[in-house]
């Protein structure tokens, strides 16, 4: 099957490439809207680096069978000129979209649609300043744990089917150490649709997530990191937080789920408080009550309070960079 650049007709018919129109011509439109388009199979192919005639035929089924669902997506890009340009520098945002997003149950016009709301929400919760600084690629540091690892808010950059958002702990090369993804569900929700550790052989995963508990007063990095996202949710005004079931995993297949899915979701969910849901998720409370360092053995009761310490720093300084305040402050430690 020759490549899609060599029929310009079934190009015409496929998409085009993602566009925005210059100042000029939108305002002759008489919409202050950027217009954004579907990308053609040829420009989604190159963006993936995938080659050959299964590849090619693969998606331009997709593109065929995505076709009439397209228009949530596309007005949610026309609404947000963050996200809009972010969907043009990279097309495989669209190709995650007609493939595989968040829920391995949804169909193509119900991935769209989800995707489509997500950015409305997304662009709602971040308001306009922070959304054009995360969708530039632009990360915001909301908290650092000590002088060689902090939390930031930006772009998923593991995968874009597990939610197009993420925080993540990082060191101050970069590198990614814990993340857990985020997807807007509607004004009033959010979604987990992953946590996962750092990359590397196993012996090396174990290292750094060792040391990061050390680090965090005994505290698991997925805890801190659910932690955070609570921290962000009330300052977004988010009602209601849910975690994925692995059985609905974009990775979740019933045949690969043990190799893919190693991290245990629903004993995890339970230990934050979370229950099953009618929708199939679990639903979790978006605030944790805190465990009373009385309650602890006596020996462990100064740790607990310095990691709840640490977690009420960090719950400021998160709350306090979304809502565009000052720097956030060290985090605090108190003494045994």
């Amino acid at each position: 099957m020759p490549p899609l650049t060599h029929a310009p007709a079934m190009e015409h018919l496929m998409g085009h490439p993602p566009t925005l129109q210059s100042p000029d011509h939108t305002a002759a439109a008489g919409s202050d809207l950027p217009h954004a388009t579907w990308p053609a199979v040829s420009q989604l192919l190159a963006a993936r680096g995938a080659r050959g005639a299964s590849a090619w035929l693969k998606t331009g089924v997709r593109q065929l069978r995505a076709q009439p669902h397209r228009q949530p997506l596309l007005q949610a890009l026309r609404q947000h000129p963050a996200w809009a340009r972010l969907f043009a520098r990279d097309p495989r945002y669209f190709h995650c979209a007609s493939s595989h997003f968040i829920d391995r149950r949804h169909g193509m016009g119900q991935r769209i649609t989800a995707m489509a709301a997500d950015l409305h929400a997304a662009a709602a919760a971040l308001g306009p300043a922070l959304a054009e600084r995360i969708g530039s690629g632009q990360p915001l540091r909301l908290w650092s744990l000590n002088d060689d690892v902090h939390l930031q808010l930006g772009l998923n950059d593991c995968s874009y089917h597990e939610g197009l958002w993420a925080l993540s702990l990082r060191d101050n090369a970069g590198r990614r150490l814990y993340y857990v993804s985020l997807s807007f569900r509607d004004g009033q929700a959010v979604l987990v649709p992953t946590l996962q550790g750092p990359a590397g052989g196993e012996d090396d995963a174990r290292t750094v997530i060792r040391t990061l508990t050390k680090q965090a007063d005994g505290l698991r990095p997925q805890a801190l990191l659910l932690a955070a996202l609570r921290a962000a949710c009330t300052a977004w005004r988010v009602q209601h937080l849910a975690g994925i079931a692995p059985e609905h995993h974009v990775k979740g297949r019933w045949n690969l789920r043990k190799n893919r899915l190693r991290f245990d979701y629903p004993g995890f969910w339970q230990e934050q408080g979370g229950h099953p849901a009618a929708d199939g998720h679990w639903t979790l409370p978006v605030v944790l009550a805190s465990r009373a360092p009385e309650d602890a053995p006596s020996n462990k009761r100064a740790m607990y309070r310095r990691r709840q310490a640490l977690l009420d720093a960090m719950a400021a300084d998160v709350q306090r960079a979304l809502s565009g305040a000052s720097a956030p402050s060290e985090a605090l430690s108190l003494a045994a």
